[in-house]
């Protein structure tokens, strides 16, 4: 298949998982403001994963295997560093659950909800996005046994995260701007349309692009091992 067509396909691809992770976080941070039962799901769950994360970058920590059967390098978590931000970021998420919840802090000023709902927006995103990825993996691996993955180095992975912050931030920041925990439920519809309406061109640019960065990588990475036969210690 020609590079360009595989770069618009990848692109193709990137743009529909923008919409989808726009329309799944959107929901969700409504669902979490409104509904008692996804407060209390999200929340443990955000927890749950968080000090899962912790405990075992600090598990690795104190490992003392050889370096070979140790986490792969192209995963996010291969850095220390990387595992204690990102399980930082599930434990802070699952108390902001708790905090956003409409009838419980209804003296706080929706203006300061706006960096809480951005924060939150993020960590959605990063795992809805992901977990978008390892489902094309698992499907394109189905497939095609000699297929190659989606995400194949360090590079990659962090371009994937990247894009998951970046969007993350702006849909919980319109989120938060729109102020749609506090708006009545017969107006809730109209709102939430208006507020897709903002994250729809967000999603499309953001995904595409990432799309066809990600393509452009593994072509690269493919040029390598065809030009030494092996890849390299980074991929």
């Amino acid at each position: 298949m020609n590079r360009f067509v595989r770069r618009g396909l990848s692109g193709a691809v990137g743009m529909v998982i923008g919409i989808l992770c726009s329309i799944l976080v959107n929901s969700t941070l409504i669902e979490i403001c409104i509904n008692l039962v996804f407060t209390i799901y999200f929340g443990l769950i955000f927890a749950a994963i968080g000090c899962l994360v912790l405990w075992r970058a600090y598990s690795e920590s104190k490992n003392t295997e050889p370096p070979i059967v140790r986490r792969p390098k192209d995963s996010i978590f291969a850095h220390p560093v990387m595992s204690y931000v990102f399980s930082g970021l599930m434990i802070f998420s699952g108390l902001l659950c708790f905090v956003l919840r409409k009838d419980w802090f209804v003296g706080i000023d929706y203006r300061v909800k706006i960096p809480f709902f951005a924060f939150l927006g993020v960590s959605l995103t990063f795992i809805v996005l992901f977990l978008f990825v390892d489902c094309i993996n698992c499907c394109a691996g189905s497939c095609n046994t000699n297929s190659r993955a989606i995400i194949e180095d360090s590079k990659q992975t962090y371009l994937i995260a990247a894009s998951a912050v970046l969007m993350g931030f702006l849909y919980g920041l319109i989120f938060g701007i729109l102020d749609l925990e506090d708006v009545e439920l017969y107006r809730l519809a109209v709102m939430a349309m208006k507020d897709e309406s903002y994250c729809y061109p967000i999603g499309i640019v953001v995904g595409g692009v990432t799309g066809v960065l990600n393509e452009i990588m593994r072509e690269n990475n493919g040029n390598l091992v065809a030009r030494t036969g092996q890849y390299s210690e980074e991929i």
